[in-house]
């Protein structure tokens, strides 16, 4: 008896949706680029935006098709909540930069709508970027013999007492301890999110896995570096002053302030999990609660960048 012939596999249900989205997001960093160079419209002003929105989705149509599962194709509402989640995130080292004066922005657009409407469109797209690139590095099989040795048990204590001096040190003495506010979400919500049983580095380097760690370190690399590379080219941008750091530059960032970008992206995992975790938990009432503290988050930062961050 002959063996049955065998089929060839069969597609992922969203490939044509996938291929789709992987076009349309070049397409739209190409025409972001276009529009920035000759001045259409807004281009200009929404160059960082743009560019990173189309980056997101050119991966995740790629990351779709290799795998059969990505976050905006499989999971829309999940991104359409990250990217909300994003600009309050993102508002949080806002905040903190009203102290610490290392970047400010310039060449928006004098009308208020259009300025805060392109500052929110632009907080909104760094969470999810980052997160693509680290499924792209994942999907694509990199990095997975990374390991360390298991972390000491008193971590979960001394996690969250370092988080509050990488806060306090740079909010009293901004000049030398301005680096450590990129590690304050995660040294902070670490010990949070393995409580809670969200996906954890902690949990991670408990069992000597450091994959993760890699992955998210290098995306953040990745992520700073496509930031800067829009953000050169961009009329509305942002321009950095840091201590002891302005010089040997790379693009317009300091070559030691893409360091920076490692322990943002250790921040964005482990504030996404702990968010997640507990949005899933919450009720109608607490998530209408959590919804309206976040919109008067947002509204404060925006008003605050326009304060303390913006060169008219």
């Amino acid at each position: 008896m002959n063996p049955p012939a065998s089929r060839p596999p069969r597609p992922h249900p969203h490939n044509d949706l996938a291929r789709a989205l992987t076009l349309m997001g070049v397409c739209l960093v190409l025409a972001a680029l276009a529009a920035a160079r000759y001045g259409a419209g807004f281009g200009g002003a929404l160059l960082t935006p743009l560019g990173a929105l189309g980056g997101t989705v050119a991966i995740d149509g790629w990351v779709y098709r290799k795998r059969g599962e990505s976050f905006l194709i499989s999971h829309p509402g999940r991104f359409a909540l990250t990217a909300l989640w994003s600009v309050g995130f993102w508002g949080f080292f806002e905040a903190v930069n009203f102290r610490l004066d290392n970047w400010h922005y310039v060449g928006a657009p004098a009308q208020p709508i259009f300025r805060w409407a392109i500052t929110l469109f632009s907080f909104a797209t760094v969470v999810p970027l980052l997160l693509e690139i680290t499924d792209l590095l994942d999907t694509a099989g990199l990095l997975k013999s990374v390991s360390v040795s298991p972390y000491p048990r008193t971590g979960r204590v001394l996690l969250p007492a370092a988080g509050a001096a990488c806060l306090g040190l740079p909010l009293m003495w901004p000049d030398p301890f301005f680096p450590l506010v990129w590690a304050v979400p995660f040294l902070a919500l670490e010990p949070v999110a393995e409580i809670l049983g969200a996906p954890s580095l902690l949990s991670d380097w408990k069992s000597g896995v450091a994959r993760r760690f890699a992955l998210l370190a290098l995306a953040g690399l990745i992520a700073g570096f496509i930031w800067q590379l829009l953000n050169v080219q961009a009329e509305a941008r942002w321009v950095f002053s840091l201590p002891h750091l302005d010089h040997w530059k790379i693009l317009e960032m300091p070559v030691l302030g893409y360091l920076g970008f490692v322990p943002f992206a250790f921040s964005v995992h482990t504030a996404g999990a702990v968010a997640a975790r507990l949005w899933d938990r919450a009720g109608a009432g607490t998530r209408a609660l959590l919804a309206v503290a976040l919109i008067l988050w947002v509204g404060a930062v925006a008003l605050g960048v326009d304060r303390f961050s913006r060169v008219p």
